[in-house]
């Protein structure tokens, strides 16, 4: 009877320490494979048209048609930047926002993840120097050029936050792209690219913490800034990932090691 209560115990504190550890594993949840064409979650904004004198003829277009997603620009006159943005998942303190780059194709411009104040924020004027990027709150990480070319920026209300850049090296680029809520209002953005050896090849390319919205991460998907007749891409399975706090962590180590004291003196 004794030896069936002490392996009954320790089967408990095995389950215990099984379900701590699950506990505070990081939690993936995957928003969208983007390989499913249909994006009617997402709004296409321009916020920034920079044509000088002339009505802006140039299109950018979003799809996933391909098995990833990509955005294309057409009848191209000048340079436009737009934001693709839904509201039905958000980001908070303590979550990554990340997408998958299985491949790259063009060399126009940026193309990355983005998080924002807003879904819907107001339109660039088709007429010639259209810009509202100056109204909302909003921060990219991107990939610049070619494959290999890391880039980082955004606005704060009328700040502009100070671009940041970063060539890993190698033909080989960024395996993924990320942006972490570390705070309120502060995030982390950044990539992973196996040409790095440090950091488990982790970037970290700008910290900012937003002052003049704190709605950042209500919205999130993506940022373009088209500058050719082009196809830019492809990113696929993009994913909210929950990392536990350190506090969590500890106090499921502490419930385990008190469960496991109590279960060795059963058994004494």
């Amino acid at each position: 009877m004794g030896k069936y209560v002490m392996k009954n115990n320790k089967k408990k504190i095995i389950v215990l320490i099984l379900a701590c550890s699950m506990g505070v594993a990081a939690q993936a949840q995957l928003i969208d494979t983007l390989n499913n064409t249909s994006l009617s979650e997402y709004t296409l904004t321009p916020v920034l048209y920079s044509g000088s004198g002339v009505p802006d003829t140039t299109t950018i277009s979003f799809s996933d048609s391909s098995g990833a997603l990509t955005a294309t620009a057409a009848n191209y006159n000048d340079i436009e930047q737009a934001l693709f943005l839904q509201s039905a998942n958000s980001l908070s303190v303590g979550e990554t926002l990340s997408v998958s780059v299985p491949s790259w194709t063009g060399t126009s411009q940026d193309f990355g993840l983005c998080v924002a104040s807003t879904a819907t924020p107001a339109a660039a004027s088709t007429s010639p120097l259209g810009n509202t990027r100056t109204t909302l709150s909003y921060a990219f990480i991107g990939i610049r050029g070619g494959a290999n070319h890391l880039v980082a920026s955004g606005f704060d209300g009328a700040t502009s936050i100070t671009t940041q850049q970063y060539q890993p090296g190698g033909t080989q680029g960024p395996t993924t792209l990320f942006i972490t809520e570390t705070a309120p209002n502060t995030f982390t953005f950044g990539a992973i690219a196996s040409t790095v050896s440090t950091n488990g090849g982790t970037i970290d390319l700008i910290n900012y913490t937003f002052v003049n919205n704190t709605g950042v991460g209500d919205a999130i998907g993506f940022y373009v800034d088209m500058r050719a007749d082009n196809t830019i891409g492809s990113m696929s399975d993009l994913t909210i990932t929950n990392v536990p706090e350190p506090t969590s962590v500890a106090f499921c180590g502490l419930g385990g090691f008190l469960g496991l004291v109590a279960w060795m003196r059963r058994k004494k």
